[in-house]
């Protein structure tokens, strides 16, 4: 996701390990290269030594909330988390914080940054539209998921046991399970389905 903005067009094959909780899930990339695109530059990839090492997280917290953190070596760390909040039956609210640490002045970043963000949101407004039309024209939702999707399968077992405990009015004792996939990062397509552009 993201090209240009954060990746480049280039495969990588990296390893992940995915952390699954009672109610939120981790996945961790090793071995991803430093980022190419605007953004990246932008939050001081490249001015990091070339052999500082990226670190990535993505995490989904039950019932909507998800974050993606990276560090870039030793000068850059950054953290955006995003609330979800079902408004009605087919729309969201976003609510977003970020937190940036960067060789870049604050001044400078925030004035760069905005424009940029905003073609980052534009880009996923894309996606979550063409999917609300896939639902609206199959009636309902009909989800599928590929070899690369690490984190869709825990994150539906979450909320489907969320939804049971809530309505039964039972908790459970956490649990914690991880496992490891070795995942190529290749373009993904949309098989069995229509989708709307």
């Amino acid at each position: 996701m993201h090209q240009g903005l954060f990746r480049s067009v280039a495969k990588n094959q990296i390893k992940t390990t995915t952390r699954i909780y009672e109610n939120w899930v981790e996945t961790e990339y090793h071995g991803e290269p430093l980022p190419t695109g605007i953004l990246a530059r932008l939050l001081g990839a490249q001015s990091n030594a070339p052999e500082a090492q990226l670190q990535h997280w993505d995490r989904f917290y039950a019932p909507g909330v998800v974050q993606v953190e990276y560090k870039l070596g030793s000068g850059s760390h950054f953290q955006i988390t995003a609330f979800c909040t079902p408004q009605t039956t087919g729309s969201l609210a976003v609510f977003a914080s970020a937190s940036f640490k960067t060789p870049l002045p604050d001044k400078i970043l925030a004035l760069l940054l905005e424009p940029v963000a905003r073609l980052v949101l534009a880009q996923d407004l894309r996606i979550l539209r063409a999917q609300q039309a896939n639902i609206e024209l199959f009636g309902s939702e009909r989800y599928t998921s590929t070899p690369l999707d690490l984190m869709g399968a825990p994150i539906w077992r979450i909320l489907r046991k969320s939804l049971k405990l809530e309505a039964s009015g039972l908790s459970s004792q956490p649990e914690a399970s991880t496992y490891s996939k070795k995942v190529e990062n290749q373009p993904l397509k949309v098989l069995n389905s229509k989708l709307i552009a």
